[in-house]
Parts: structure tokens; C-alpha cells; sequence
């Protein structure tokens, strides 16, 4: 058998299947000899792109069998599988701070030990690729400032500079006016004569395949349909096995085989009056049990708010409610179980599921503001900044001003100086934000502030004596040993008042967790929105750690729990995760003042201990 009659490629009942056990592919069946061309067809989910990602072992869980040279393609070292198979993938929206000749460049990375310098034989294949993709003109500029074409034609050069003898190709023209298309598809023609090589393209034009191809491979919800001459491919029989239905056809002018055409169908009022009404049931359904899941959260927070407190060393009957002081029977006659009840356990339950809503929802507006699963409301440096402020505070124990806010207002000097330390934060990271021209840089903006305070933080207690160190570590890891009565009323009002503001924008959130620019053709006033979402969260952060300290945790992992809840729709994902928020850490405070009585931990050490896992089984149950 000749080399021209010796498969390059071969796939062998191919299977794959996703880990929660749903099937992709099952098989898949065909062989690729050199200078061919074979297009991968289908509808959308067919399982083209997990063919090709098998193919080129970017999966390694597969059932079947993929050759590459006749040697099982498991069987490669990565490096060597890569001066092989070359893939192209998709375009992508960002590549990084690369010019295309960098990005080309890369693709000799196979053929490059870990501390060897690219010579003139690597410089030379990299400016050859370049020239046969018509890239050369534009090959000093920055990859993302190029055009869907040229960005296409980039990548296309990289994956020649493999030198590899199987291309494979994921629907390399999609979005590219015609021009760009011949014009890639014939630097992929000459690749295939000039190194007898094989390209298999996945692709949901037909027709183009029907004439560029020579075979063509059809999938349909994961299995193989057809396989066969790529002419053949646009026969009414093949058509109805590739997409379960016939489709109009009309001989091609030049080479007289089928190319499907649209179709022109009167309209069905009585079909789209179906579609509307089941879509309208579902909707329905959506929003009744989203608003059922929200109850739900809502009757387990006043249960909570209503039990947690009775829970102690000495649990107390619930009759304790009834006990409650009025002006004729104040606090300190009242018996010592409704003293502790309504003195400590009421106020500092109550304003920790306060703090734990406030911190839900900035979490919640600083993840949709920054399109980022990870930020969290101490991303911008705000409890950083408020710390520094209230180890300043503890540091200098009264020294700050004579004690001037306590004398005058009756506030704590921590509480002031932790606001002021989060407002200081928050202008550093708005001055800097003016400047930046993305979000990321903003987010990177207040991790380097954060990590700024929380230095000054350390080399302040490293110089404290041992009594202020400990206090300020108290602090630091949260408290709510500061609760009084006026502090969990301005941090209610700061609570509602975010709350409002984050619901009546809920319809723009949703919207811009689809991006600025898609945002702003729906009629967003984005610049607006950011500043709203920006003011608000920081405003709401720093009254809760100026009162109880930086708890973290809350608002990483509440909002994403609620999505799992009640969704994506902010509509009901804002009061979701302020219920959640408030449940988690009313729920945390009890844990902490009765897990190691008479020891009572901060809040925040708990809050870590049992987010962490949560978090972990989030982030397990999402993928």
C-alpha cells in the first residue's frame, strides 16, 4: 500500500461523554488520506468541535480509537503530537498583548527546547506562514485590533508555522465576508498539496463543503448519519439524514450538483401562535417558582432571626419574645434570660443577617459591575483600607484628636476612623478608575490598594504591644462586640437604601452582565450605571466593616448561591442573595458564640471555615 493509500487519520467508533454522564459522541467513524479535505456537518450540538477536540487530545477521556500515523494519538508526547496536528480554533474575543507575528511565532514552540532562542530557519518558516496567508502587511500590529478576517488569517498562520501534516479546522470562515473566506480557503488548499497534509474542517455551510471538500462527514445529535462523497452530500436522501427534513434545493450553475437554498414559507399564525403560547406557560413557570424559591428564603430568614437567638450555652423558650422592654418595664429589670435575650443576642443576631445582606449584595453588584465570578467587595480594597483605619484607631487608643467624636457624637473612635480608612480606599480606587480604560484594570487597581493597607495593617501590630495586637486582630477577623442600637439603625437604612437602588436597576444589570457594549445598545446608560454600581457597593461596605469589622467570604459565596437557587435574572437574584447572605452569617454569628463557649470566635473565622467548603461544593455543583 502506497503512502497516498495509507490513512494519516484514522477514528474508530468514536464515544465521548461528558462526566455528569451525558453522551456527546458515539461512533464516529472515518479515515483521512493525504492532500484531502473533509468537512465535519451538522447542526448546532451535532458534536463537530468535541470530534475535533478527541482528535487533537484535548480531552483524554473518550471511548474508541484515534490514529495518528497509524500510532494511537494517546500515545504522543504532547510536543510531538503538536508538530502533527495543528488546530484552529473559533475566533476568540481576546488574545492577549501580542502582535501577530508573536502569535504566529508560538506555533514553534514544539519544535523549541524550554531555554533554546527561535534561529533563522524558525524566523524564516514564521515569515513564510505569514506571507502565505496574506498576513505579512499587517504583521507588527496587536492581534486584537484586527479584523474577524485577519484575525482568522493569524491563526491560520500559526498553525502552518507547526508544520503539521492534519489541520484541524473549527468552522475557520464563520463570520468572514466572501473575499476572506476564498482567500483562506486557498492558503489551506496549497497547504495540503505543498505538505501532503490533511485538513478536516468542521463547518454548517454545506454548500461550501459540498464544493471544497472531497468527502464529507455528517453528525446529528452526536452520531454519524453520513459519510461519503462530499457532492452526494446535498441529495434529498443525504439531507434527510443530516437534518431530519427535507430541504430546497437548486442545481449549482458550474458543477450541477444540489445546493440547498432558503426556504420560502408563508407564514403559520397558528404555529407561531403555539410557539408563543408554550413559550408564555414557560415564563410563567420560570417566575412562579423562582418567586415560590424566594418565599421559601424568606420564611427561613424570619425563622432564623426568630430561633437563632435563643440558641446558647442556655437555650432559651421562646416565650422570651413575650418579654420584651417598654417603658414601663425597662431593660434592667427585666429577668436576666429576657436581659441577654434583648440586650445581646436580638441586636447582634439581627445585625449580623443585616451585615450579611449588605455584603450579598455588594458582592452581587461588584461580580455583575466587573463581569467577574470572583470579585468579591474587598476586591476594591474597601475593607483593607477600613482596617488600616481602625488599627490607626486601636494603635493610638484615644491619642487620635483627644477622643474629640467620642466626646462629641458618642461614636467610637474605631468605628470613625475604619470609615474613614474605607473611604480613603474608595477615592484611591475611583481617582485610578477615571484613568483606567477597562474593567480589569480597575479590579487590579483596588487588589493592589487592599494588599497596600493590609501591609500598613501588619507593620502596625509587628510595632504594637501584645494587648493592642490582639485587639486589632479581634477586630480585623470581625466582631460585632460594637453593636448598639444606633449602629444597627444606620446600617438597616444603608442595607434598604442599597437594596433599592441594586432592585430598581435590575433590569441594566442583567443586561450588562452581557457586556458594556451589548449593554449600551439596549438603551444602558453604562458610564451611569458603573458609577451607581460603584458608589453604592463601596458606600454599603464601608458602613458594615466600620461597624463589624471585614467579614469575608459573604459576598464570594451568596450570590452565587442564590443563582443556583433562583437564577440568573437579577430581578430575583438581588433579593435571593440578600436572603441567602442574611441566613449565612446570622447563621455563622450563632455558630461562632457557641462553638467554643465561653470562648466567642470572631465571625469571621467562621464565616471562612464554613464558606470555604461551600464555596468549594458551588463551584463543583456549577461545573
Amino acid at each position: 500500500m502506497t503512502p497516498e493509500q495509507t490513512p494519516i487519520l484514522t477514528v474508530r467508533e468514536l464515544s465521548y461523554a461528558t462526566s455528569a454522564g451525558r453522551e456527546i459522541l458515539r461512533g464516529v467513524t472515518f479515515d483521512a488520506y493525504r492532500r484531502e479535505r473533509i468537512a465535519l456537518v451538522g447542526a448546532n450540538g451535532a458534536g463537530k468541535t468535541t470530534t475535533l477536540r478527541c482528535v487533537a487530545r484535548l480531552v483524554d477521556v473518550w471511548r474508541g480509537d484515534v490514529l495518528v500515523d497509524g500510532l494511537d494519538v494517546r500515545s504522543y508526547a504532547r510536543r510531538e503530537l503538536a508538530r502533527r496536528v495543528a488546530v484552529v480554533p473559533q475566533i476568540v474575543g481576546k488574545f492577549g498583548a501580542y502582535s501577530v507575528r508573536q502569535i504566529v511565532a508560538l506555533g514553534r514552540l514544539p519544535y523549541l527546547s524550554r531555554l533554546a532562542r527561535a534561529d533563522a530557519v524558525d524566523d524564516a518558516i514564521v515569515e513564510e506562514s505569514l506571507a502565505r496567508v496574506g498576513a505579512s502587511r499587517f504583521a507588527d500590529r496587536m492581534i486584537d485590533t484586527l479584523s474577524g478576517g485577519e484575525r482568522q488569517k493569524a491563526l491560520l498562520a500559526a498553525a502552518f508555522a507547526q508544520r503539521p501534516t492534519i489541520l484541524l479546522l473549527d468552522e475557520p470562515t464563520t463570520f468572514l465576508d466572501y473575499r476572506s473566506q476564498s482567500e483562506i480557503s486557498d492558503a489551506i488548499d496549497a497547504w495540503l498539496v505543498d505538505y501532503n497534509a490533511v485538513a478536516v474542517e468542521a463547518t454548517h455551510d454545506l454548500n461550501r463543503a459540498a464544493i471544497l471538500a472531497s468527502r464529507v462527514v455528517a453528525l446529528r445529535n452526536g452520531a454519524q448519519v453520513y459519510c461519503g462523497d462530499a457532492r452526494e452530500s446535498t441529495e434529498a436522501n443525504a439531507l434527510v439524514a443530516i437534518y431530519g427534513e427535507p430541504l430546497t434545493t437548486a442545481p449549482h450553475p458550474e458543477t450541477g450538483a444540489p445546493m440547498i437554498l432558503p426556504r420560502a414559507r408563508a407564514p403559520e399564525s397558528s404555529r407561531a401562535s403555539q410557539a408563543f403560547a408554550s413559550s408564555r406557560v414557560a415564563v410563567a413557570s420560570s417566575r412562579v417558582a423562582s418567586r415560590k424559591l424566594l418565599a421559601t428564603l424568606a420564611i427561613l430568614a424570619v425563622l432564623a432571626l426568630a430561633f437563632l437567638p435563643l440558641l446558647g450555652r442556655t437555650s432559651y423558650f421562646p416565650d422570651v419574645w413575650l418579654r420584651f422592654p417598654t417603658s414601663d418595664v425597662p431593660l434592667r429589670e427585666l429577668d436576666s434570660a429576657a436581659k441577654i435575650f434583648w440586650a445581646e443576642r436580638m441586636p447582634k443576631t439581627a445585625l449580623a443577617a443585616l451585615a450579611g445582606a449588605g455584603l450579598a449584595l455588594a458582592g452581587l453588584a461588584l461580580q455583575t459591575l466587573f463581569r467577574n465570578p470572583l470579585a468579591t467587595p474587598y476586591t476594591l480594597g474597601i475593607a483593607s483600607g477600613s482596617s488600616f483605619g481602625a488599627t490607626l484607631a486601636i494603635y493610638f487608643s484615644g491619642a487620635l484628636f483627644g477622643g474629640l467624636f467620642s466626646r462629641l457624637f458618642g461614636v467610637p473612635e474605631l468605628v470613625v476612623f475604619s470609615g474613614l480608612g474605607a473611604a480613603l480606599a474608595t477615592c484611591l480606587v475611583y481617582c485610578l478608575s477615571r484613568r483606567a480604560q477597562s474593567q480589569e484594570r480597575v479590579l487590579l487597581s483596588g487588589v493592589v490598594i487592599g494588599f497596600f493597607f493590609s501591609s500598613l495593617v501588619l507593620c502596625f501590630q509587628f510595632i504594637s504591644n501584645p494587648t493592642k495586637t490582639h485587639v486589632a486582630l479581634h477586630w480585623t477577623t470581625g466582631s460585632l462586640e460594637l453593636c448598639e442600637t444606633r449602629f444597627l439603625v444606620i446600617t438597616a437604612i444603608a442595607v434598604v437604601l442599597a437594596f433599592v437602588a441594586l432592585f430598581g436597576m435590575s433590569r441594566d444589570l442583567d443586561a450588562l452582565t452581557l457586556g458594556e457594549e451589548r449593554a449600551a445598545s439596549l438603551g444602558v446608560d453604562v458610564s451611569r450605571a458603573r458609577k451607581r454600581l460603584f458608589a453604592t457597593s463601596s458606600a454599603l461596605v464601608g458602613v458594615i466593616v466600620a461597624f463589624c469589622g471585614p467579614i469575608g467570604f459573604v459576598g464570594l459565596t451568596a450570590p452565587h448561591a442564590a443563582r443556583l437557587l433562583v437564577g440568573n435574572t437579577h430581578r430575583a437574584l438581588v433579593p435571593g442573595a440578600a436572603l441567602v447572605g442574611a441566613l449565612f452569617l446570622a447563621t455563622c454569628y450563632t455558630a461562632s458564640r457557641v462553638a467554643l463557649f465561653p470562648v466567642s470566635l470572631p465571625v469571621g473565622i467562621v464565616t471562612s471555615l464554613i464558606g470555604a467548603p461551600v464555596f468549594v461544593w458551588l463551584v463543583m455543583r456549577k461545573g
